[in-house]
């Protein structure tokens, strides 16, 4: 019998906030390194859980809320959309909100979990995206992440899911920060806002760019809205599209 998912992401996020507590006796390197990785075993659980609760029949419907995430299974029927939004924003959090809003082909099963702080999950992880055979560094703008996952309830062996409900991402009031990485060795990089669905490839999270496109950009780009197709985690980044001078390397332009 499947456990509900309301009680199931209680005690998740009661071993989080367990998790992180402070641990004075631990250098800070390692603490980090231990977190992240501790926590990113969370994240697969969470995703596990959320592939069984898609095959468990019959489908229920369930939301949940928290400081740290907030979820949503629902049935939806063909070109009906469900919404699902962060809370409100708080003085401590922010003026910062995020939507998302998906639109179903046919008739769907949808998951879907909000991270309102992935920055606790991504801790320590080297992220990348990949960009004509080439991958190149990113940086994830501090705003909530989604994971997506859906079942065809009609017939799974029609249509890929990529091809069945698309999602619109939106990031509102949230300034984009980057800070220069020792990583990446260069100055006078122009970055520019993109949304892309993320792989954990061995220690790296890889980053897919095509899977959305930003629709829009206002408020002196503290607003973006992505359309993006299929399943996955989602989240907004921030990619270099020029270099201007690397340090200890020639001149060179990433496109």
């Amino acid at each position: 019998m499947l456990v509900d998912a309301e009680m199931f992401l209680c005690i998740v996020v009661q071993v989080m906030r367990k998790m992180d507590a402070p641990r004075p006796t631990v250098s800070h390197r390692v603490c980090i390194k231990a977190f992240g990785r501790d926590m990113w075993e969370l994240y697969d659980l969470i995703k596990l859980y959320i592939k069984s609760s898609l095959e468990y029949h019959p489908p229920r419907t369930s939301n949940f809320s928290s400081l740290e995430m907030t979820a949503r299974f629902e049935t939806v029927n063909p070109y009906e959309n469900i919404m699902l939004e962060s809370p409100s924003p708080s003085e401590d959090q922010g003026a910062g909100s995020f939507r998302v809003e998906v639109r179903a082909m046919r008739k769907l099963y949808i998951g879907a979990v909000m991270y309102l702080q992935p920055g606790n999950f991504l801790m320590g992880v080297t992220m990348q995206a990949r960009r004509n055979l080439s991958n190149i560094p990113v940086q994830l703008v501090d705003t909530p992440v989604v994971e997506l996952k859906a079942v065809n309830l009609v017939n799974q062996v029609l249509s890929p899911l990529n091809q069945t409900f698309i999602s619109h991402l939106s990031f509102m009031g949230y300034p984009a920060h980057t800070q220069a990485s020792s990583d990446n060795n260069t100055e006078n990089i122009t970055w520019v806002r993109k949304c892309g669905v993320g792989t954990l490839e061995n220690t790296i999270l890889m980053w897919d760019l095509s899977a959305c496109t930003v629709e829009s950009q206002e408020g002196g780009q503290d607003t973006i809205i992505c359309e993006c197709q299929g399943q996955g985690l989602f989240g907004q980044l921030m990619v270099p599209t020029h270099v201007t001078q690397v340090r200890r390397a020639s001149s060179f332009v990433i496109r």
